[in-house]
């Protein structure tokens, strides 16, 4: 299974949706939120929201605990 392949898990088990997957992915790549604003043409007030529903679902509470779990995901 690919990379991003691995991220599937999060819809199944998390309930997360696909733009979630899509900046968790970016996320681990090493993009910042910012970047993934510019990327995907959202504004960086909706990857914000995007990642806190991330955060919320995957019962975490910073971005660096949201790094880490997704980077064992991703691997």
């Amino acid at each position: 299974m690919t990379k991003d392949g691995n991220f599937k898990v999060l819809s199944h088990v998390y309930g997360c949706t696909a733009r979630e997957i899509e900046i968790a992915s970016a996320l681990v790549k090493g993009k910042t939120l910012r970047n993934i604003s510019d990327l995907m043409g959202i504004r960086y007030e909706t990857v914000r929201s995007h990642t806190k529903s991330l955060m919320g679902k995957l019962n975490v509470r910073t971005q660096n605990q949201l790094l880490l779990l997704l980077g064992q995901i991703g691997s």
